[in-house]
Order: C-alpha cells, then sequence, then structure tokens
C-alpha cells in the first residue's frame, strides 16, 4: 500500500487522543508544563533608563491586585523587587489544559550603578507596569586623595 501523507484526516481522533496521553507527561517535564513548575520563582523584564536627574526603571509585571503583592527594598547599591502573582481563578483537579500565564513569585535585582538617595525613590504600579525613579545624586565636590610615599 502507498504512503499518502493526507491519510491521517480519515483517522479516528480518538487514536490521535490516545497517543498524547503516553507522551503528556515528558512534553509536561521538557516544557515545564506541570503545576509544580508554574508557581516557580521567576525573573521579570525590565528596561533601564539613564535621563538626566534620575534612573527610570519599568518593570512588566501584570496581574498585581494592590501593595501586599509587591515589595521593594534598597539594600546598599542593589534594587530589589519581590513579590507573587495570584490567579484570580483556582482550577480544579485536571482542568488545565493550556496555562500561559505566568503566575507565583517574581523576584529581580538590579545594582544600581550611580550615587542615589533610596529615601527620594518613587514607584508607581499602572497597567501592569511598575516604574521606579531613582534620583540622582550629583555631586560637584572633588576629593583630592593624598597618595603617601615611604621608603623602603
Amino acid at each position: 500500500m502507498p504512503f499518502n501523507p493526507f491519510d491521517f484526516v480519515n483517522m479516528d481522533a480518538s487514536l490521535f487522543e490516545n497517543e498524547w496521553e503516553k507522551y503528556r507527561s515528558f512534553f509536561e517535564k521538557f516544557f515545564n508544563l506541570n503545576e509544580k513548575n508554574l508557581t516557580q520563582t521567576r525573573t521579570i523584564p525590565i528596561d533601564l533608563y539613564q535621563r538626566q536627574h534620575d534612573l527610570l526603571l519599568v518593570l512588566e509585571i501584570p496581574g498585581l491586585k494592590d501593595e501586599k503583592d509587591i515589595q521593594l527594598k534598597v539594600v546598599g547599591q542593589t534594587l530589589i523587587v519581590e513579590g507573587e502573582i495570584n490567579r484570580s481563578y483556582i482550577p480544579q483537579e485536571g482542568e488545565i489544559v493550556k496555562s500561559e500565564r505566568k503566575i507565583g513569585k517574581f523576584s529581580r535585582k538590579m545594582t544600581i550603578p550611580v550615587a542615589f538617595d533610596s529615601k527620594k525613590i518613587h514607584a508607581r504600579y499602572q497597567n501592569g507596569l511598575l516604574e521606579v525613579r531613582i534620583p540622582i545624586i550629583k555631586s560637584n565636590q572633588q576629593d583630592k586623595i593624598m597618595v603617601r610615599f615611604t621608603e623602603r
């Protein structure tokens, strides 16, 4: 019997469903599709703009509901953004057919490359974007460092 690439059109759809079930766990593991992996901590995308008087960070974090879902803190020269996005609908066992929305814990650390005052940082969340404005401290003072010479 010669091979006809269009024979699959006439095949019973249940054959494909049975084959899919055999390979489902492989694909779930390979592409991290199971529920456990969907809730692992992930990194969020960020844009950084240096302007004349401040740095502007724009982080894409859709799905936050209020202040308790996100925390910002500064440790030394590092800005840390952490939080969690929860599902608005809790699925029952076996209901998830496909899940591409990013949920669960997220974290982002960014070293700030300029001198700044952490008490003057402003953050605003709107339409899934977090904007963080970090004012740059300009120093007109020049510190002269003395070089000490010693004999051996």
